[in-house]
């Protein structure tokens, strides 16, 4: 199968490549019929296969990637970014530092239950202030960007409902037209007597045994209606307009009723549904529309043929077909379904009536379906396909506030003895260096010196004190411990 597990780019690998074969057998059915000039038959049956095989070859594509023989492109494609998150990938905590209650000398404690630890001193009541809005603000701040990202739809559901959208307005292309025939026949009643019913019982049995008819075909008359019509795939019907009971001679009325007959003989109300489906579902390739007009045509024209083989009689055909376009008015619209006449095909019924007349003998067509065979085969194995692979985007770096906090760096007990003899031994220095002033500034500044130099000595002596009772490393569990510590020396 194509390398994909995304069903949304499996449907868009699958229509590209339907779009790719699709073009080619359309494209050489087309042009083999302008050039070769075939015959009704022929061309029925060439365009018949032009709907199927693409569908064939594309699936064959999709299941078995493998076996085909032309080189399968690869596309990357970025891939589709999803808001997914939960609070804890929206806040991001700051490093945690813990604050031991006030004591009498910094360093005096550990944390409770974790020993061999330094702790910094607890911060002032204005400090803790401070650091309470703080993270009163960041809450708040990160509440909201998290209310925003719930709120806001994601690309997922902006895709499901795209994807919604489009298949509601497939179905109502796809229903409207036989909704708006089912209201324009919601009056239709049946026919049992007359002309029309004693044609169609007498035609049917011939019908069934050639062409495989149906069994039972229902006959129906409708005010709404300038041409007579067949319908219905499961339950096959033929509507007629009213004049059509009262003004068609028996000639004219077997003509009419074996040609609707033979619609249904040749199962053209499922072609035709066939064909305006896949127009509809594929519109990006036009030439299915050109193969549903052409197959609309061609339906027409066959059933003309089965119904001068049935009644024998082209010129009844010829007239009846002559006296239907008459019943038509230039604002009568079009009906989804397989008219008789339709307006505005004026260059279409001057050929049928030529040919109802002329009954010109056309070579049978059994051969094109092995062709057809062959043909569907060789594309499904040598025509290119195409996979769409997702692709993951480029890695952007990380916000500041989002980045990993670093690994906290150990603070041994020698490391801080020594960091507390240097500076005890640089603040004497600088208190040697101003004794003796007689300016009060420098004497305060002094005096400040002195308790600093005071307060080193005595943390000094409790790490000192520290070692010897305990010779292991002491180690600090947070990086800002050791700033915190030191800047409690000062």
């Amino acid at each position: 199968m194509l390398s994909s597990d995304d069903p949304i780019t499996l449907a868009a690998s699958g229509l590209v490549t339907y779009l790719v074969h699709s073009t080619l057998i359309l494209g050489a059915v087309w042009a083999g019929v302008k050039l070769t000039r075939a015959g009704a038959r022929t061309r029925d049956l060439a365009w018949k296969c032009a709907l199927c095989l693409p569908l064939a070859t594309t699936t064959a594509h999709i299941v078995w990637p493998e076996r085909a023989l032309a080189r399968r492109y690869t596309v990357e494609v970025p891939m589709l970014a999803q808001v997914a998150g939960t609070p804890a990938d929206v806040r991001r905590a700051a490093p945690r530092v813990v604050h031991a209650a006030p004591i009498a000398r910094a360093g005096e404690s550990a944390v409770r239950g974790v020993p061999n630890t330094i702790v910094a001193p607890s911060r002032s009541a204005s400090e803790r202030a401070d650091a309470r809005s703080i993270v009163v603000h960041r809450d708040r701040h990160d509440a909201a960007r998290l209310a925003a990202a719930t709120l806001r739809p994601s690309f997922a559901t902006l895709r499901g409902l795209a994807l919604l959208g489009a298949a509601l307005l497939t179905c109502c292309i796809l229903l409207v037209p036989r909704l708006r025939l089912a209201w324009l026949l919601r009056r239709r009643t049946p026919v049992t007597d007359g002309l029309l019913p004693e044609e169609l019982a007498g035609l049917l049995p011939r019908a069934r045994a050639e062409r495989g008819a149906p069994r039972s075909v229902r006959l129906s008359v409708s005010d709404e209606l300038s041409s007579p019509i067949a319908l219905g795939i499961l339950w096959p019907e033929i509507v007629v307009p009213r004049r059509a009971l009262s003004e068609l001679s028996r000639p004219l009325a077997r003509a009419l009723v074996a040609h609707e007959l033979a619609h249904h003989a040749r199962r053209d109300p499922l072609w035709t549904w066939l064909a305006h489906t896949v127009a509809t579902l594929f519109a990006l390739q036009p030439l299915n529309r050109v193969a549903r007009r052409e197959l609309v045509a061609t339906a027409e024209l066959l059933a003309d043929d089965l119904a001068v083989e049935w009644t024998n009689d082209g010129v009844g055909l010829a007239q009846c077909l002559a006296e239907v376009a008459g019943w038509l008015g230039p604002r009568d619209r079009a009906v989804p379904a397989l008219a008789m006449v339709r307006t505005k095909d004026s260059h279409g019924l001057r050929r049928r009536v030529e040919r109802a007349l002329e009954r010109p003998a056309e070579g049978n067509a059994r051969y094109f379906g092995p062709l057809a065979l062959v043909v569907g085969g060789a594309v499904a194995l040598a025509a290119p396909g195409l996979a769409l692979v997702a692709r993951a985007p480029r890695a952007s770096a990380p916000h500041a506030a989002a980045r990993p906090v670093a690994e906290p760096r150990a603070l041994t007990a020698p490391r801080a003895l020594a960091t507390l003899e240097r500076q005890l031994a640089d603040t004497r220095r600088e208190l040697a260096r101003l004794e003796g002033a007689s300016n009060p500034d420098v004497r305060a500044a002094a005096a400040q010196l002195a308790a600093r130099a005071e307060r080193l000595g005595a943390v000094a002596e409790d790490l000192r004190a520290v070692l010897a009772d305990q010779p292991n490393t002491l180690g600090v569990d947070d990086a800002g411990s050791e700033l915190s510590f030191l800047g409690a020396t000062r």
